[in-house]
């Protein structure tokens, strides 16, 4: 996903499905539910925290053009978490949720209400409360949840194979706003949302 370092192209082994019984968690998730929920909390908390290497850990891919897409999104996505983390600190969670459903994102209130289906090695997230959110989807390999970044790529192109998917930059953008933010450029919320919408095209980027 990204600019830069590509993510490693070999195929990776994904584990095998679990075949113990499944027993309801505490919160109502089954077991296996619980690890994709607590795997979408960890990266809520600690995503902004990363380095762009980490962050680019975190997506599988299965071959060079989906390593450079996703190398393009990983990128995104690490910058938008950062300012997204920055609105939350400034404003609290309300603003930061406008500002992530705005751009289809999800927080951490929403990732733990989510939806989430495991088929074996696979696992779908689906978000009812964010308008033109698009599922999510996962894959277990070596016992970790990663992005499925040869679903999203798949998704990307399944109107047209044989050609790239759009790639509109958003870096520069993002770590602007989280540097206004900072420097007390907005009076409110409001204010910071009004300049979003003025800037930046819902869908933009990833």
């Amino acid at each position: 996903m990204g600019i830069g370092v590509m993510l490693p192209c070999t195929v990776l082994r994904a584990d095998a499905p679990a075949t113990k019984p499944v027993a309801a968690a505490d919160n109502g998730d089954s077991p296996e539910v619980k690890v994709v929920r607590d795997t979408l909390l960890d990266w809520d908390k600690n995503t902004f925290k990363h380095t762009l290497e980490q962050e680019r850990k975190l997506y599988h891919t299965t071959n060079d053009r989906e390593a450079s897409f996703m190398d393009f999104v990983a990128h995104e996505n690490w910058e938008e978490s950062k300012t997204q983390e920055v609105v939350r600190q400034k404003w609290g969670a309300e603003a930061e949720a406008e500002f992530a459903h705005f751009l289809a994102g999800s927080t951490l209130e929403d990732d733990r209400n989510c939806k989430i289906k495991v088929d074996g090695d696979h696992a779908t997230v689906t978000w009812e409360n964010i308008k033109d959110s698009t599922p999510l989807h996962l894959i277990k390999v070596d016992g970790h949840w990663l992005v499925d970044g040869h679903a999203m790529y798949e998704e990307a192109t399944k109107d047209d194979p044989t050609k790239e998917p759009d790639q509109i930059p958003t870096v520069k953008l993002m770590k602007q706003f989280a540097e206004d933010i900072k420097a007390g450029k907005y009076d409110d919320a409001d204010a910071f949302m009004d300049d979003v919408k003025s800037k930046f095209k819902p869908g933009d980027g990833n």
